[in-house]
């Protein structure tokens, strides 16, 4: 047993989950629905789009989805035809309009479906088309407001990312639970061992 814990008793924790939380299969759909799809939804950052016309598709949504700076400034685009359900837009660019390289129905940068070669103009079918919400230069989708969430954040002007040069986009996944993740980077007690780095300039020890 540690000195801290000699000196301060031995005590048991009352908020730990059940074991079973981390496996269950309907445990992880309630969370997907009531904690993640349910909240602000990070989508990138400002300057992905940083000119008119520019486009910037997701990667780690297999590019169904498209960044799209338009007249309203930066809105998130379907990137799939309406038509035969092809992809659109491929990584990143500008462009006056977005074209269907299947079949080439033609966008406006605002999703507006322009024309459709041998169908009528005006059909309604264009691409969806959500607002963002930008926080500190970074994009937000919904439905919860990133902006009313952290208004009460101590430390809200040490994480202004506005005018960061966007540089690449890396996607990386684990095979672990996402509950287990955070609760180790909740506690300093894996630092010393672990990350020397960062070690140096925080007391791990002090409460």
């Amino acid at each position: 047993m540690s000195e801290s814990a000699t000196a301060k008793g031995s005590w048991e924790s009352s908020i730990q989950l059940p074991i079973d939380w981390y496996f269950d299969e309907r445990i992880a759909q309630l969370e997907q629905r009531l904690l993640f799809e349910a909240g602000a939804g990070y989508v990138g950052h400002e300057l992905m789009v940083p000119k008119f016309g520019d486009y910037h598709t997701l990667s780690w949504q297999d590019d169904s989805h498209a960044l799209v700076r338009n007249a309203s400034g930066i809105e998130l685009l379907s990137n799939v035809c309406r038509h035969r359900q092809s992809t659109v837009l491929k990584g990143c660019g500008n462009s006056k309009k977005l074209v269907c390289p299947l079949h080439r129905w033609t966008y406006g940068l605002d999703g507006r479906l322009l024309g459709a070669p041998h169908f009528p103009k005006q059909m309604g079918l264009d691409l969806a088309c959500t607002p963002l919400e930008n926080w500190n230069g970074l994009l937000f989708r919904g439905p919860r407001s990133a902006n009313q969430d952290l208004a009460g954040l101590g430390c809200l002007s040490d994480l202004d990312f506005t005018g960061y040069v966007f540089e690449r986009t890396e996607t990386t996944e684990y095979r672990f639970n996402w509950k287990t993740f955070i609760e180790v980077f909740l506690e300093d007690y894996h630092v010393e061992p672990c990350q020397p780095g960062l070690r140096d300039v925080i007391d791990c020890r002090s409460d």
